[in-house]
This record gives C-alpha cells, structure tokens and sequence, in this order.
C-alpha cells in the first residue's frame, strides 16, 4: 500500500535538497578552517625576566632541527673551506658542497643573504680555463 504524498512534504523535500547542496560545500570549507587554525598553536611562552640569583655557565646551543613544533634553531653558518676558492677540479666540488650547505641554511632559516653573497649578481665571476 502506497501513501499519497502532499504537496507540501515535496515542498519541504525540494527545500531540504537545496540546503543540503548549500551547506554541506559551506560545512566542509568551515571544517577545514577550523582544522587549519588547531594546526597553528599557541605561540612559545616568553622565559622569565628575573635572573638566576648565582651565574651559572651555559653550554653552547646546539642545532635543533625543525619539526611539528617549530623552526630549527641554532642552525650553524656553513663557511666556505680554502680549497673551495681555488680553480680546480677539487675546487669546484668544494664550492658546491658549499654553496649546497648555504641552499640548506637559507632553507631552514630564511636568511637568503649568505647565498645569494656568493651565487647574487655582485657575486665574482670565474672562467674555469
């Protein structure tokens, strides 16, 4: 046995269709920002302002990679060795271990300056012979 549907229950199938098309796009993007900003965290607290009443002697920082928790920090400015300078086969291949090791710290800190002294436009041209 089949029940007649009035048209007033079409009416509210058609109205309930159209919300669903608007509000199920409208939920997923409110979802997804909602997702975004828990992913953002608080920032680190500030240390305290007092001091420690006896000095102490801190050991140097050591490199801390980036991870989900943050940036890297204390990471070391590579300095380019001697052998890196001279017009040689051996020269060149210590330029690039270089010149990749400075990619790798302007990568993991920002700081493009040190790269772009050796590879920038004011850069020193060489002509391997």
């Amino acid at each position: 046995m089949t029940y007649p549907i009035s048209a007033s229950s079409r009416r509210a199938s058609r109205d309930e269709s159209r919300l669903r098309r608007v509000f199920a796009p409208l939920a997923s993007i409110v979802l997804l920002a909602l997702t975004l900003v828990g992913c953002i965290g608080s920032p680190a607290p500030s240390p305290p302002t007092s001091s420690p009443p006896n000095p102490t002697v801190s050991p140097t920082p050591s490199y801390k990679p980036a991870d989900h928790k943050g940036k890297a920090q204390n990471v070391p400015l590579p300095v380019m060795p001697a052998e890196a300078k001279a017009h040689t086969k051996e020269g060149l291949q210590a330029f690039m271990k270089h010149w990749v090791g400075l990619l790798s710290y302007a990568y993991e800190t920002g700081d493009t300056g040190p790269l772009f002294e050796v590879t920038g436009a004011g850069a020193p041209r060489v002509r391997m012979s």
